[in-house]
């Protein structure tokens, strides 16, 4: 690629004239006078226009005709002083080019490949000469294509796509694209090459055609998780499995029917996060015979990890169960549960994901209890508590939970190290009037709103037959209620149960389950509302089987999503399980009206062979105060990693600083990772900060 002439470096064409004109004089001046020693016989009209012609002080008569249009020269004076012409060389380029301007590179994965690339410089009389060992060299992507001081371009074979390498030789740059393209081929164990070699005739699909049963088509995937399990129904034979982006193919040659990626392959589909994954199926009855093909299956990844922990509880065990989303398989949290006879469950988490709120042994008689999630044995609030809740929520600084029991709700001080762990505050009268009972409190990220379902009052908190959404603000300075409104009313029939509201992470919209009641019984569906408005709008492609309950926004929004978490009895591919957690994307643009949702993948590391319900996902486990720590991200919220002067050692220490939830002025009052921004309800409020 060539670049352009910078004008800062051109001559000084001023200076140039002045210098011509300069020399055009004296060799004028020369030739009227002759020699040196013919001086002394000049006339005096001689001498003074000899004189003019070396007096460059009194100018040069550019016209010629006397007119007197001189131009002004500095030059250096015969006396030596520094009085000079400051005229700058001409450029040693106009221009630099790199060639090849474009390098196409394919290869197999984990084989490097190079190029060589040539710098050349053009001079202003249009000749080039090679400078590659003179420029000094960049990459927009060293883990793709680097270049080192001979010009020689190498690519590792494993990060494919695109790149740009700049040569840099003062004030010149040039520029050239690179694309690396990197193939992969797997062979199951078993499968005779000359079948590979064989596969391909031709094909189309038909009666006997292939057919995907995991994932949808469609599916929104976040690139930072462990992959899906590809997942077919066919009659038999030798398969081929082709996952391809732009950049990358993954090509895989089995007799059985699903197919979950390596880490490696993964890892080459997904090293352009947003890139789109079209995967292709072909089978193949015997050799040489035609093959039939599914229809392509489209999987689009999003720039997303969800890192930290989704917590979920077990049915068959009755353990609370942790999946890391960076581990490959799910724990149990606490190692005393039901084996021991302390079940615990009904669940919820502080949106710093540092403890756990849950309820013991449940039924008519339960107790509260809370324990750190990194450290949960002895829980901070043993069984036999006094308190009693069936389920909760806490406020976006973990120090105030709405907590529910026998369809009445009460405010708790759960701030940590308090006596005790948990502190009665009062009933909830707002929440309470009248005859009301309600269940599943749902605190907003803003710390401005509770979400809750008025429920049946034959019911129970935990098993009712219709319910009602409603919402009441909460003012943090002064810690009082507002009134309570009804926000979506229940419709009769398939959709008089409404429950489990649960908040995107930026307070924006309210999602809440559907159904004949609120344990999951078809038709069960999913809901998207405006808070303010209640204008609602159905999450069709997410949950598109009637089936789908208890749903639960992730701490995260990324790639331009919203991730709801919720769990299903819908067929995982050909897998028999039972009730299972899935999650799918939420556009983050979403238009009321429109279904902002996407297909919903099966969430990776549970037990297919376990019935898995209520799941919430929560950050991973921060440290408490005192806790030894590396950075401020380790510690809890109001905390931060301080050490003493001339230690290298540091724990997690409280700071002065406006809690998520609390009124701010400004941001630098909030405490760290937040905000200070406008509430649902319009009050400046300190919240979490996204990019």
């Amino acid at each position: 690629m060539r670049a352009a002439a910078d004008p800062t470096r051109a001559p000084a064409t001023k200076a140039v004239c002045r210098l011509a004109w300069l020399l055009c004089a004296i060799a004028l001046t020369a030739c009227a006078t002759g020699n040196v020693g013919e001086t002394e016989g000049r006339d005096a009209a001689t001498r003074d226009d000899a004189d003019r012609g070396r007096d460059v002080r009194a100018g040069v008569d550019a016209s010629g005709d006397g007119s007197g249009d001189d131009i002004e020269l500095d030059v250096a004076p015969m006396d030596g002083s520094d009085d000079s012409v400051d005229v700058e060389p001409p450029p040693r380029f106009v221009a630099l080019t790199i060639e090849p301007d474009t390098v196409v590179l394919a290869t197999a994965l984990g084989v490097p490949t190079s190029a060589t690339l040539q710098v050349w410089g053009e001079a202003p009389d249009g000749t080039r000469s090679d400078v590659t060992s003179e420029v000094e060299w960049h990459s927009t992507s060293l883990t793709r294509a680097r270049v080192d001081a001979g010009g020689l371009l190498s690519a590792s074979g494993n990060v494919p796509g695109e790149a740009t390498v700049s040569a840099v030789l003062d004030p010149w740059r040039a520029e050239a694209h690179v694309e690396i393209s990197i193939a992969a081929l797997e062979v199951e164990e078993g499968v005779d090459p000359t079948e590979v070699g064989s596969f391909g005739l031709g094909g189309s699909g038909g009666p006997d055609a292939p057919t995907w049963a995991n994932p949808e088509d469609g599916v929104v995937y976040p690139a930072g998780i462990a992959p899906p399990m590809l997942q077919w129904r066919s009659v038999g034979g030798l398969y081929r499995v082709s996952a391809r982006t732009e950049f990358a193919r993954l090509e895989r040659y089995t007799r059985v029917t699903s197919w979950a990626p390596s880490a490696e392959a993964w890892a080459l589909l997904t090293a352009d996060p947003t890139a789109a994954i079209t995967v292709e199926l072909s089978v193949a009855p015997g050799v040489g015979l035609p093959t039939s093909e599914a229809a392509p299956l489209h999987i689009q990844l999003a720039d997303a990890s969800l890192q930290g922990s989704v917590y979920y509880w077990q049915i068959r065990t009755g353990d609370i169960m942790e999946i890391p989303t960076d581990e490959p398989s799910a724990r149990p949290l606490f190692p005393n549960n039901a084996e021991s006879g302390t079940c615990r469950g009904c669940h919820a988490i502080t949106r710093d994901g540092g403890r756990i709120g849950f309820m013991y042994n449940g039924g008519d008689n339960p107790r509260a209890g809370i324990a750190w999630v990194g450290a949960p044995d002895p829980p901070v609030v043993e069984n036999g508590t006094s308190f009693q809740w069936d389920s909760l929520s806490f406020d976006p600084a973990g120090v105030r939970a709405a907590a529910v029991f026998g369809g009445r709700m009460w405010l708790a001080d759960t701030t940590p190290g308090l006596a005790g762990g948990i502190a009665r505050l009062g009933d909830i009268d707002a929440v309470n009037a009248g005859d009301r009972r309600v269940t599943h409190p749902a605190w907003s990220p803003d710390g401005t709103t509770i979400a809750f379902i008025e429920r049946d009052p034959g019911g129970v908190d935990w098993d009712f037959r219709w319910g009602n959404l409603w919402t009441v603000s909460w003012d943090a300075a002064t810690e009082t209620f507002g009134d309570a409104r009804l926000l979506i009313a229940n419709e009769g029939g398939e959709r008089d149960t409404l429950s489990y509201p649960t908040w995107t992470p930026d307070s924006r919209w309210l999602a809440y389950s559907v159904g004949p009641s609120n344990r999951g019984d078809a038709p069960a569906t999913l809901w998207l509302a405006d808070p303010l408005t209640g204008d609602r709008t159905q999450l069709v492609r997410g949950a598109p089987n009637g089936d789908s309950v208890l749903p639960a926004f992730s701490p995260f929004r990324e790639g331009g999503y919203y991730w709801l978490l919720f769990y299903s009895s819908r067929p995982y591919g050909d897998v028999t399980t039972e009730k299972q957690l899935w999650v799918m994307a939420v556009d983050v643009a979403h238009v009321p009206g429109i279904d902002p949702s996407h297909a919903a993948f099966w969430l990776p590391g549970q037990n297919v062979r376990e019935g898995n319900i209520t799941g919430y996902w929560a950050r991973s486990g921060c440290l408490a105060d005192g806790e030894a720590c590396k950075t401020d991200d380790d510690c809890c919220v109001g905390l931060r990693c301080i050490a003493d002067e001339g230690s290298v050692d540091a724990t997690c220490r409280p700071v002065e600083c406006v809690l998520p939830g609390r009124p701010c002025a400004t941001t630098d009052v909030c405490c760290p990772g937040y905000e200070c921004a406008t509430s649902l309800l319009g009050t400046d409020v300190c919240v979490e900060r996204y990019e």
